[in-house]
C-alpha cells in the first residue's frame, strides 16, 4: 500500500504455446507496470512437459518472452492509457508497430533431420532431444490427450529463439532474429517463474540414491536448467538464487513420497524463479514450501528487495538556514 500511488500502466498479455500454439494447456502470462519511474515485467508459465524436450522448453521459452516484450515493452517511451489500447491493437506509435520493433520471421519448414540426444546420469541416453519434421501429417507420439507429441524443433545458431515446428497441422518455423532476450532491454526488473518443467539429466533409480546421501551437488551439476543459465544463449542475462530445496516434483498427492506410480516419474526442480541479472535486484529468499500437499508439485517463491528510485527530498531552504539537498532511495520489496 505504501507504493500503490506510485503504480501506473498495468497491462498484461497471454502467449499460448499448446496445440498448434493456439491452446492454452501450455504457454505463459506477462504481466508489466511501472512503478514511480521504474518498469517491472512478472512471467509465469507451464512449459512443455518430458524428460527430452530441453529444446522445446527452451523454444517456448524465447517465444513467450518475444511476444511479451513485443506486446508490452515500451522502456523508450511513457505509456498512457491510449498507448495501451494501442499496443493490445497491434496499433502505431510514433510511427512504429511493435511488429516493426523485433522482425519476426516465418519460413516453410525444412527436411533437415539433425538429431541430439542427452547425456545421462544411470543411463546412456534418455532419448532424441530434437528431431526435425519431413512433412506435417502424423508424426510424434501419442500424449494423454490423443494428441500428437511434437519432438520438433529445428536448432538456428545464430538465433535468440531455436525455431520450433508444430507437429499437428501448420508445419511452419517460428524464427526470432534476437540474440539477446528482449525482455531485458524493454524492462529495468524481470522476474520469471513457473513450471518450467526442466529436469535432472538422470534415472529414477541414481536421483533415489543421491537424494539419500544428500548429494544435491551433483543433482545441480545434472539439472538441466542450471547448465542452460551457464551454457544456452536464450538464458543469457537471467539468474536463479541458490536452490536449496528438495526436487519439487513430482510427488504422491498429500504425501511426502515421490511418484510411486507406474511412470516413476525421475524428482526434478521443474518450479523454478528467474530474475534480470545486474539490476539492482537482492533477493531475499528461495524456499519451497513443502507443507503444501495439494498438488503433486511442490510450490515455490521468493523475496525481491529493488530500488525504485531516487528523489529529492528537500526544497531548497531561504533565508538563515544553510541549503541543503538530501537524496532517497526507495525500495519495494516482492515476495
Amino acid at each position: 500500500k505504501a507504493i500503490l500511488h506510485l503504480i501506473t500502466n498495468i497491462r498484461s498479455h497471454a502467449v499460448p504455446t499448446g496445440i498448434c500454439n493456439t491452446m492454452g494447456n501450455k504457454g505463459g502470462i506477462g504481466i508489466a507496470l511501472n512503478v514511480s519511474d521504474v518498469s517491472f515485467c512478472f512471467l509465469t508459465a507451464h512449459l512443455a512437459a518430458h524428460q527430452d524436450q530441453i529444446d522445446r522448453r527452451s523454444a517456448e521459452f524465447a517465444s513467450i518472452s518475444n511476444e511479451v516484450a513485443n506486446k508490452l515493452g515500451w522502456k523508450s517511451d511513457s505509456l498512457d492509457d491510449g498507448d495501451i489500447d494501442g499496443i493490445a491493437m497491434g496499433t502505431k506509435k510514433g510511427g512504429k508497430t511493435k511488429v516493426d520493433k523485433y522482425e519476426e520471421i516465418t519460413r516453410s519448414a525444412t527436411t533437415s533431420t539433425a538429431t541430439t540426444s542427452i547425456r545421462t546420469l544411470g543411463n546412456e541416453s534418455i532419448g532424441d532431444e530434437c528431431r526435425p519434421l519431413t512433412d506435417n501429417s502424423t508424426s510424434g507420439s501419442t500424449n494423454s490427450d490423443g494428441g500428437k507429441d511434437s519432438k520438433d524443433c529445428s536448432p538456428c545458431s545464430k538465433s535468440f529463439c531455436r525455431p520450433c515446428q508444430c507437429s499437428r497441422c501448420c508445419g511452419e518455423l517460428h524464427d526470432y532474429t534476437e540474440n539477446v532476450n528482449p525482455l531485458l532491454r524493454e524492462f529495468d526488473y524481470v522476474f520469471w517463474g513457473g513450471d518450467l518443467n526442466y529436469r535432472i539429466n538422470a534415472t529414477r533409480e541414481v536421483v533415489n540414491s543421491l537424494l539419500k546421501e544428500n548429494r544435491h551437488d551433483v543433482l545441480i551439476a545434472n539439472d538441466q536448467l542450471s547448465l542452460l543459465l551457464q551454457f544456452e544463449k536464450t538464458f543469457a542475462g537471467f539468474v536463479e538464487g541458490k536452490v536449496t530445496f528438495r526436487p519439487t516434483y513430482k510427488y504422491d498427492k498429500g504425501k511426502d513420497v515421490y511418484d510411486t506410480s507406474i511412470k516413476r516419474r525421475t524428482p526434478s526442480w521443474t518450479d523454478r524463479i528467474l530474475y534480470k541479472k545486474d539490476s539492482e535486484v537482492d533477493m531475499i529468499s528461495y524456499f519451497c514450501a513443502q507443507e503444501v500437499r495439494t498438488s503433486d508439485h511442490r510450490p515455490v517463491y521468493a523475496s525481491f528487495r529493488c530500488k525504485i528510485g531516487e528523489e529529492v527530498d528537500e526544497e531548497p531552504l531561504m533565508g538563515s538556514e544553510v541549503l541543503r539537498c538530501e537524496s532517497r532511495s526507495e525500495v519495494c520489496v516482492i515476495s
